[in-house]
């Protein structure tokens, strides 16, 4: 099975989880980095991801990000997480392809929150763009933010803590 995990940045939260998916899957993964994030912003992770075999650098080049896209479309699972992963996450809904959207909570500071433009533009998506019959999931990455989507009438009966 092909996975493809799309996120800002590979960094050492996310590289031993990507080093045993490319193990388990014989490696059919693939994490895609949208951004090129300078090494202050990595608070810390001195790790150089380069050499990871399943990395793939959207931000690199425009054939690097038109395989990323390729990939949104084909590969039989996908985990996006971020703003940034919005313009595949979009592309591969329209195909209604199996997919799960991570994130902590939209409403930490309350409903203020909603006008985040990010979060802004993910609750309009799944409402307008028609995501509540699609095969999309959420991955919760904070104990309040299925109580969020449950308040925010998303992801229904679609949410794992």
């Amino acid at each position: 099975m092909k996975i493809v995990f799309y996120s800002l940045i590979l960094n050492n939260h996310q590289a031993n989880i990507a080093d045993e998916l490319w193990e388990l899957t014989n490696h059919q993964f693939c994490f895609v980095e949208l951004a090129n994030l300078q090494a202050e912003h990595r608070k810390g992770d001195t790790r150089d991801y380069t050499d990871c075999p399943y990395l793939l650098r959207a931000w690199e080049s425009s054939q690097s990000y038109a395989k990323a896209m390729i990939l949104a479309r084909e590969a039989e699972c996908c985990v996006f997480s971020g703003i940034l992963a919005l313009p595949f996450q979009k592309e591969r809904l329209k195909l209604g392809r199996l997919s799960f959207d991570m994130s902590e909570r939209w409403l930490k500071r309350g409903i203020i929150n909603l006008f985040s433009p990010s979060i802004f533009k993910m609750f309009l998506s799944y409402h307008l763009g028609g995501w509540g019959h699609k095969p999309l999931y959420k991955l919760c990455c904070s104990a309040f933010a299925a109580q969020d989507q449950r308040k925010l009438l998303t992801f229904k009966n679609k949410c794992y803590k």
